[in-house]
Order: C-alpha cells, then structure tokens, then sequence
C-alpha cells in the first residue's frame, strides 16, 4: 500500500492512486470516456494544486 505525505495537500491523491490501480489492473475493462472525463473535469484542479506547491 502506498502512503499519502501529510505534507502534500492533493485534494484527490487516494482517487489518482485508485485511478493507476485499475488503469494497471483492469486496464481492459476501462472505457474510454470514463477517463477523458476525468482528465477535462480533474487535471485542472489537480495542475492548480501542484502549481501552489511549487510556489511555497
């Protein structure tokens, strides 16, 4: 199992790890719309986020 820094303040870190498990595990069960919607609704947030880390 893979551990979340407390330190870094990623609002959907557990969904981007449960994200790469079935991309990794279940990849041919995945469909294709299911991640586009997640790229144009979460990466936005997710680009927003790494980009204040950067600041700090």
């Amino acid at each position: 199992m893979v551990e979340i820094d407390p330190q870094i303040n990623i609002s959907s870190a557990k969904n981007i790890i449960g994200l790469r498990n079935v991309i990794s595990h279940a990849y041919d069960s995945i469909e294709p719309e299911m991640i586009w919607g997640i790229i144009q609704s979460n990466i936005p947030l997710l680009s927003d986020e790494i980009k204040k880390m950067k600041e700090t």
